[in-house]
């Protein structure tokens, strides 16, 4: 729950987010840290997931965000 105006602006782009994150990880289970490769294989995908991300701080899940599906600039303008 945010209370500093500026974060309640921007509160309500978080369930999306979230889903994104979760929806494309679960199909990537690679993409999660070595510890939780464990998880993924005798809870399911799923739960791995969860606890990855919730385990994020916003800054990690917006820049983890970024990371994944904003695509980056091209050296040479290629």
């Amino acid at each position: 729950v945010y209370s500093n105006n500026d974060a309640k602006k921007e509160e309500k782009k978080v369930p999306e987010l979230i889903y994104l994150l979760f929806t494309y990880l679960t199909r990537h289970i690679d993409l999660l840290p070595a510890e939780l490769h464990h998880i993924a294989e005798t809870e399911g995908a799923p739960r791995a997931v969860c606890d990855y991300i919730s385990g994020m701080t916003d800054h990690y899940a917006t820049e983890k965000f970024k990371e994944l599906f904003i695509p980056g600039a091209w050296k040479d303008g290629k």
